[in-house]
């Protein structure tokens, strides 16, 4: 949402250091760290400080307030939570998910639906088993047989000798930190056998 880099190890270590303070104050851990970054990016800004207040004005409210927050009627805090899904909800590609492929299509609906109607929790793991059928059932297709070919070829020792370790900062997202990121840059897929939706909308994300 930002069009920076999504710092994920950042992100599991903070949520999972809010979810067990939540713990400590009979809280449930929830994603709510979602909704309020949205909103914070949404709104225009351009770092976390407006976040951080957020979560300190809400632990003051905790210590001095707790027992006011029972005569908030659910109905306003519904339809604060509504104004702020729509906030969030990236429209756009929705519309444009709606338009791709069927395997999408479905993918997504479902995903939307046992979200909406039943959690999150259930909505991400049949999204997830879903898209992985989808990218089988396209691997597959991808797949070409040749014939008159050799079936079985003449074993050779592996060679080793040019091996080298893994480095990150070699990884296209670690270059491009590194250079800078450029206003356009072109990618050569030619080679490239299935793109999924997710891969195909990443090269529009803003730099």
């Amino acid at each position: 949402m930002s069009g920076r880099r999504h710092r994920s190890n950042c992100e599991l270590v903070a949520q999972g250091t809010a979810n067990i303070g939540s713990i400590l104050f009979g809280g449930i851990p929830v994603t709510g760290t979602i909704a309020r970054t949205a909103t914070n990016i949404r709104s225009g800004a351009v770092g976390p400080i407006s976040g951080m207040l957020h979560s300190l004005l809400l632990f003051l409210f905790m210590l001095v307030a707790a027992p006011l927050a029972g005569f908030l009627p659910l109905a306003a805090l519904g339809a604060v939570l509504a104004v702020v899904a729509w906030n969030m909800a990236e429209r756009e590609d929705f519309i444009l998910l709606l338009r791709s492929s069927r395997g999408d299509r479905i993918v997504l609906l479902t995903t939307f639906l046992l979200t909406v109607f039943v959690d999150l929790t259930t909505g991400i793991a049949v999204g997830v088993v879903l898209g992985a059928f989808v990218f089988l059932h396209r691997m597959a297709e991808s797949v070409e047989v040749q014939g008159h070919g050799q079936l079985i070829v003449d074993d050779e020792p592996d060679d080793y000798s040019d091996t080298r370790a893994y480095d990150p900062a070699a990884s296209v997202s670690g270059v491009l930190e590194r250079i800078g990121r450029p206003r356009v840059f072109v990618l050569d897929f030619s080679d490239v056998p299935m793109v999924d939706s997710t891969g195909a909308k990443t090269p529009e994300a803003p730099c």
